[in-house]
């Protein structure tokens, strides 16, 4: 997702750009670190210390409706938030409590949506669990 691009769907579909909005959307551009609300909230108060949860709440609603950003619970029972919509796994690591992309091609999510074609399907999610590898290397 980048800003810019995310701006323009948000005015062509009627939404005011306000500071908040262009600070989230700032966040999460390029950002692999999937970050709950909180962690959200804290990094947007660097551009804008006027802003609340409630704000940080609707602004990510509308950015998820709009199909700018997803949602994924972890394990841990956190939602987090994804600015990258293509279809792939995520891995949690029960250590660190880190949600790690999986983007290589051990499994084909894109290939197993369209099976389902006779479905009206909207998302594919799955999430591994396990240890990362970084953990793995202080074990």
């Amino acid at each position: 997702m980048h800003v810019k691009e995310a701006i323009d769907l948000l005015k062509s579909k009627g939404y005011r750009i306000t500071p908040q909005r262009i600070a989230i959307l700032k966040v999460l551009e390029n950002n692999k670190e999937h970050p709950s609300a909180e962690d959200i909230f804290l990094q947007v108060r660097k551009y804008s210390t006027f802003i609340s949860f409630a704000s940080i709440y609707n602004i990510l609603d509308i950015l998820e409706k709009e199909g700018l950003i997803k949602s994924i619970f972890g394990i841990d029972g956190i939602k987090h938030y994804d600015p990258d919509t293509s279809c792939h796994a995520h891995f949690f690591c029960k250590k660190c409590g880190r949600l790690l992309d999986l983007k290589d091609n051990f499994i084909e999510l894109s290939r197993f949506k369209e099976s389902l074609s006779r479905y009206d399907v909207e998302s594919v999610e799955v999430i591994v669990t396990g240890i990362c590898p970084d953990c793995k290397k202080e074990l």
